[in-house]
């Protein structure tokens, strides 16, 4: 059986948008977690505005498991920040 790859347009207001919230309900849930990994499966396609979101690791290899692994902690309080908002250590 193959796997269908689904193209979603995911687009929340201007005024939803903040770092790990993919699905624009102004909250960082599993939600937003899973549409991180369905798109680094190839399963969904996100926007470049999502993707953005969604990078939340600061690297430059771009969306993928770990950032999702960085939502799930943020979710149950092991960071308080992703690492794309600490300040840059000189």
């Amino acid at each position: 059986m193959a796997l269908a790859i689904i193209t979603r347009n995911l687009t929340p207001s201007a005024e939803q948008l903040f770092l790990g919230d993919l699905n624009g309900d102004r909250r960082i849930d599993a939600a937003d977690a899973v549409l991180i990994l369905r798109h680094s499966a190839g399963i969904i396609n996100l926007n470049e505005s999502l993707i953005e979101l969604a990078d939340v690791d600061g690297d430059t290899d771009g969306v993928g498991p770990d950032d999702a692994i960085l939502v799930l902690k943020r979710i149950v309080h092991l960071i308080d920040k992703f690492p794309i908002e600490l300040p840059i250590e000189s």
